[in-house]
């Protein structure tokens, strides 16, 4: 049974019970007899609707007609208490306010103007009929129970008008509120149903976006990892040159930003690196292009990148570097940094700049010893912090582990940072795009 249904169960059950105590006492009342009658209906009501719910015979959402009859009820208990407490003498009027307030909740039945109605017809038949001495005069809790002609016309005068402007305004608040309710959820689902297209949409361009990176490295000693910080991101990699002398070209960017602009501009950098022809076997030539292709394109986004030609066969490594981190070198318990002439991210000035300020790109050289292992990240890798402690970075731990792992294969190598990346971070979810490659020295 529903929380809902055991509720209206409960409600139903002190019904049946007031209504069986109301009834005795209407028979212990001398000329309470036309209670008695009224009365009944209060004390069948709620066992039939007992029966019929439980049984499951009624479905009180679909035939909401049917709550004229616990209101019918209502009444009838309401009536007797005011006749025996004095009626116009009695607070127990107040007890056909509520039932008017409570009924012009429900704004799908009217059920508050049939309350009103009633109540003003019975509370104007007993009160007159007990003032003309047609009824005998009660008051069971003590106190008068004649009425007087002026205490008669200026009751009803303040009651009758009282309850019909109490359950307008309450109905029509009801109503109100109701329609905003109803305009909220409205909106509530078109704002649902834009995310949904939103979503669709992005996990279309994470899709689209992974086919940009490689799908494996060209040659078995490279091993990479990326994780973007939202479905789609700014960090991009790619292998441009590949050479029949050994030679492969390792290419890594960090956009500026996040989300769709910061994807947009990588997939930009894909496609100038899949026109570059043979500018992609000189580093330098590499940026100086994609620099000239990406100024004044970007919205204000700018580019960190490092492009590097290595030779497998003899270990030498021809790069440039544009503002981007310096690539690390792990040899046994030695982790350094490479050495780079740096110079300003892309797509923040043009070529002339950059060269009459002697900020342009140049290669470096530098040749890596046998068994170590060449690192290129982006800063979300450095950057990563506790997410319960803002104040420490992975960048503290790195090198330490870095020499842990460095005996490793390379692809046991880069699983097994990210592992710990994340054990640091606490969870795999991270406050930048995270991306990183290996190269096995052989």
């Amino acid at each position: 049974m529903s929380e809902i249904r055991k509720t209206f169960l409960a409600i139903d059950l002190l019904r049946l019970a007031i209504g069986a105590g109301l009834f005795i006492a209407a028979l212990q009342l001398q000329g309470g007899s036309p209670f008695r009658w009224i009365l009944t209906l209060f004390v069948i009501y709620p066992a039939l609707w007992i029966l019929l719910t439980q049984l499951g015979l009624v479905d009180e959402m679909k035939h909401q007609w049917l709550v004229y009859i616990p209101c019918t009820a209502d009444l009838a208990a309401f009536s007797f208490v005011f006749y025996i407490t004095g009626t116009l003498n009695s607070i127990a009027i107040l007890g056909f306010f509520v039932s008017a307030i409570m009924s012009s909740l429900n704004v799908q039945v009217r059920t508050g103007r049939y309350i009103v109605i009633v109540s003003i017809i019975t509370v104007t038949v007993l009160s007159v009929s007990v003032h003309l001495g047609n009824l005998p005069g009660v008051n069971m809790v003590g106190g008068e129970s004649t009425i007087t002609t002026p205490q008669l016309i200026l009751s009803l005068l303040v009651f009758i008008p009282s309850i019909i402007i109490v359950q307008k305004l309450v109905f029509n608040l009801t109503r109100s509120i109701r329609q905003t309710a109803d305009e909220l959820f409205a909106e509530k689902e078109i704002l649902k149903a834009r995310n949904d297209i939103m979503e669709r949409e992005l996990e279309l361009a994470r899709r689209i976006q992974r086919h940009l990176l490689p799908s494996s490295a060209p040659i078995p000693c490279i091993h990479s990892v990326y994780r973007p910080m939202h479905m789609v991101g700014g960090d991009f990699y790619d292998y441009p040159f590949l050479g029949g002398d050994g030679k492969v070209g390792i290419f890594i960017s960090d956009v500026s930003g996040h989300g769709v602009p910061a994807a947009l501009i990588t997939s930009m950098i894909k496609t100038a690196i899949t026109r570059a022809g043979g500018v992609a076997a000189d580093p330098a030539g590499m940026l100086r292009y994609l620099n000239a292709t990406l100024y004044a394109r970007t919205g204000g986004n700018f580019v960190t990148a490092f492009y590097a030609i290595f030779d497998r066969s003899t270990g030498n490594l021809t790069y440039s570097n544009a503002g981007h981190n310096r690539p690390l070198v792990i040899n046994g318990t030695n982790v350094r940094e490479l050495e780079c002439s740096r110079s300003l991210p892309l797509a923040i000035t043009d070529d002339n700049f950059l060269e009459s300020n002697g900020k342009m790109f140049r290669n470096d050289t530098a040749t890596l010893e046998p068994g170590c292992k060449l690192l290129l990240y982006t800063d979300g890798l450095t950057e990563a912090a506790p997410a319960d402690d803002r104040t420490r970075m992975f960048e503290e731990v790195l090198g330490q582990n870095l020499v842990e792992l460095g005996r490793l294969p390379g692809n046991e190598f880069v699983a097994d940072l990210y592992d710990r990346l994340v054990a640091f971070r606490g969870n795999g979810s991270f406050e930048d795009d995270v991306c990183f490659i290996c190269v096995d020295v052989a």
